[in-house]
């Protein structure tokens, strides 16, 4: 949910204040364990601001729910570092290519010319 956005974001703005802070925040997420994140979420959002319970099971499949978002965000938000940053290059190489679909396409294979299925990287940004 966090990690798909962020790399084609800063993969669009490239060289922006926005692509550095995106670095920084995808280094920052490999960098720092998952137990040391979840001392610190437990401090922010159960602690401090008290949204989420600190401990327990519930009483029930939905009232458990509740109990489960901490320890799931400790443990995926490491994987946020490593997803952005492999879209994030995946979406430069792509942008960088000037020729997309089939290179093996020649004007006398099936009528089609090859500048038919050229696409320059800055006309097919959004």
């Amino acid at each position: 949910m966090i990690a798909v956005p962020l790399g084609c974001y800063s993969a669009m703005r490239r060289n922006s204040l926005v692509d550095h802070m995106a670095g920084v925040v995808t280094v920052a997420t490999i960098a720092i364990p998952s137990f040391v994140m979840a001392v610190y979420a437990l401090l922010i959002f159960a602690v401090t601001l008290r949204w989420l319970p600190p401990i327990g099971a519930g009483y029930g499949f939905w009232d458990g729910l509740i109990y489960l978002i901490l320890p799931a965000f400790a443990t995926g938000i490491g994987w946020v570092g490593y997803i952005s940053r492999l879209v994030r290059a995946s979406m430069l190489e792509t942008l960088g290519k000037t020729t997309y679909g089939w290179p093996a396409l020649s004007e006398s294979r099936n009528g089609v010319s090859l500048r038919a299925t050229r696409c320059r990287s800055r006309s097919c940004r959004p």
